[in-house]
């Protein structure tokens, strides 16, 4: 994958990355016990790419509360069906908007 500015591949934060997120979803949250690996973030704030375990994606707004968040709302997430929706979607539109393309 090509990953365009401001997103980034995860390297070797991606296990303390998937911690913080077991940590902040609560039980309400679309999230919950769902199998998740850090692929990707970004470099100017705190959002994450997880792969999910259907293959479909979320992109994640990490608190860094380091507790579980009371309202299922937060972390904010957003789910993709796929890596190509949210490159169209998300990453591309992200790049262009920052001036990165």
């Amino acid at each position: 994958m090509n990953w365009i500015e401001p997103w980034r591949a995860i390297k070797d934060e991606g296990m303390d990355l998937v911690s913080e997120l077991k940590i902040e979803v609560s039980v309400q949250h679309v999230l919950f016990n769902r199998h998740a690996v850090a692929i990707a973030c970004r470099c100017d704030c705190d959002d994450v790419l997880f792969r999910l375990d259907d293959g479909s994606c979320a992109v994640v707004h990490l608190t860094w509360s380091g507790k579980r968040e009371q309202d299922p709302g937060f972390p904010s997430t957003t789910i993709h069906n796929t890596l190509e929706d949210f490159v169209r979607d998300i990453m591309l539109p992200d790049a262009e908007e920052y001036g990165y393309m």
